[in-house]
């Protein structure tokens, strides 16, 4: 199967399977205004879907719309992997490229959630700024080309990202169509949840300070004198690292919080741009399941609501619908 007959199967197979009786409704509700401050019952019903026009040929753009919209799309999300396009050198934005699409969705009244495209750096990034890169479980610094292989912590990475995300919001703070943000993408999936660096290291030893009166607290929290690991000052506190057993339990466990703030406060840079640029549009992030490397309450405490990703079986229970919407088969 080719990919227009994907496109235009697959979404008559999943409005079907969604039992979309009437999909202008959905196109209406999309129209309405969606505004910080909303309670989740006044807020729009959507049909969405993904949507990367970034690794799409530009002449199926309008093809794509059109399909989507008339299988009652009211909404995509775009853009949160395509920083390179964005920001091809240091410096140098170009959104006329997203700019088109936005127009070529909103002509076929869908809207747009657009997203901020920290999760996928681009080679010039790292390339320029090593120390941007993750360092693992196992002490392995992550290498570049895939996604989510950055640290939380690095100044840098912070800086770079919160630069993308704010010229984002300058060009589309007011563009017809868009009705929010995505911040990251799935900042709980990755083969790494938590970063282990110097600048972690450092980080870490930092919120310690703020969280505890003094060395000697940490100590009798942690019951430091297990194993002789009593510290004498605060640059001595290491990042919880493979050694000879497993690390002291309430060492480990403060070192998840840390990463967890970590996370957060990297977040809530992005969220504070946006409140302030793009005030009357919603903001949110989004995950996968129930993992234990970010407090949920923490992330989602100051956004519009929250959002959760749903992969749905598997690509073979995908296949086995099409097949069947391809043969006039009726699902039971």
């Amino acid at each position: 199967m080719d990919r227009r007959d994907f496109i235009l199967t697959g979404s008559a197979t999943l409005a079907s399977l969604l039992a979309l009786a009437d999909s202008r409704a959905f196109a209406q509700a999309a129209k309405e205004k969606v505004s910080p401050g909303h309670s989740s019952s006044h807020l729009p019903l959507l049909f969405g879907t993904d949507y990367y026009p970034d690794q799409t040929p530009e002449n199926l753009w309008e093809q794509d719309a059109a399909a989507m919209a008339a299988a009652g799309i009211t909404n995509v999300r775009i853009a949160e992997f395509a920083w390179g396009l964005m920001e091809p050198r240091e410096g140098s934005f170009d959104f006329k490229w997203l700019e088109r699409v936005v127009g070529i969705l909103h002509a076929q009244q869908i809207s747009v959630i657009l997203g901020t495209p920290s999760a996928a750096p681009p080679p010039w990034l790292t390339q320029k700024y090593p120390e941007v890169l993750m360092v693992n479980e196992h002490g392995v610094t992550l290498s570049p080309g895939t996604r989510r292989f950055t640290c939380p912590t690095n100044a840098t990475y912070r800086r770079l990202s919160l630069a993308i995300a704010t010229e984002m919001a300058r060009a589309f703070n007011s563009t017809p169509g868009v009705i929010g943000w995505q911040i990251d993408n799935e900042l709980t999936l990755g083969e790494s949840g938590r970063c282990y660096c110097r600048f972690c290291r450092e980080g870490f030893q930092q919120w310690l300070r703020g969280r505890y009166p003094s060395l000697d607290a940490i100590n009798q929290a942690w019951g430091t004198v297990f194993w002789s690991n009593t510290y004498t000052d605060f640059s001595q506190i290491p990042v919880p690292l493979p050694s000879g057993a497993p690390p002291n339990p309430g060492f480990a466990l403060d070192y998840d919080r840390y990463q967890s703030y970590a996370n957060v406060s990297f977040l809530e840079e992005q969220l504070a741009m946006l409140r302030k640029l793009c005030p009357t549009r919603f903001v949110t992030t989004n995950n996968v399941g129930l993992v234990d490397t970010i407090d949920m309450r923490d992330l989602y405490r100051n956004l519009d609501f929250a959002s959760a990703d749903n992969y749905p079986g598997s690509s073979r229970f995908f296949s086995a619908a099409l097949t069947r919407e391809r043969a006039g088969c009726q699902t039971r």
